[in-house]
């Protein structure tokens, strides 16, 4: 579920304050049972704070704790370097440059395919979305904004040879021989596939503090 901030704090709190559970933790963190937009807020946010992944695979390699295997190591290789392209929008550490792309899914963009100009009225972002991290990220049930792939392969097969144009597309997607995509070869797809397995984070997607 997507949910701007101004919706939220455009939210009926009743519910909550209707049960008895509620009032005890709210009691627990804030010392009082009331139960408001600012200390919900400020729960919300505490909680996002402590949502952090530092130990998949790829971190341990990093950090020396860990040797990637030869095809993990070409994966590595392809996605920071121009063969992939990965890095300049999803750059190491976070794996998003929080910045806004079109990556070249639609030639038009229409409703809320526009994106962020729906956001900002500028034409000069239709079709731009936020870049996603890509942390845990085999570990989707969908990828993009609307959700039309199912597989990172199908991530990646569209990245290859799937790119449509259009005036906003990222000048990142049109490179002199990449006009509709990478064009990586199989093993380069199967060792992409590998370094971005190698981000999934056992410890974090485990954590019984985080579980509901």
């Amino acid at each position: 579920m997507m949910m701007e901030t101004g919706d939220f704090f455009a939210s009926d709190l009743t519910g909550f304050a209707s049960q008895s559970k509620y009032k005890t933790l709210y009691t627990n963190a804030f010392g009082s049972p009331d139960i408001s937009l600012d200390r919900s807020a400020l729960a919300m946010a505490q909680y996002v704070r402590s949502l952090i992944s530092f130990n998949a695979p790829f971190d341990q390699y990093l950090r020396g704790d860990l040797a990637f295997p030869d095809l993990v190591y070409e994966g590595f290789l392809i996605y920071n370097s121009e063969t992939g392209d990965c890095f300049h929008c999803h750059t190491l550490g976070l794996f998003t440059d929080n910045d806004f792309h079109n990556n070249g899914l639609d030639s038009t963009h229409t409703g809320y395919e526009i994106g962020h100009e729906a956001v900002s009225g500028d034409i000069a972002d239709r079709g731009t979305f936020k870049t996603p991290s890509l942390r845990n990220v085999a570990l989707r049930d969908y990828y993009m904004h609307d959700g039309r792939f199912e597989t990172l392969r199908e991530v990646i097969e569209f990245y290859n040879s799937g790119v449509k144009n259009s005036p906003t597309l990222d000048p990142i997607m049109t490179k002199v021989g990449k006009e509709n995509g990478l064009g990586l070869t199989e093993p380069q797809i199967q060792a992409l596939l590998a370094f971005l397995e190698s981000l999934t984070d056992t410890t974090f997607t485990t954590n019984p503090a985080l579980l509901p």
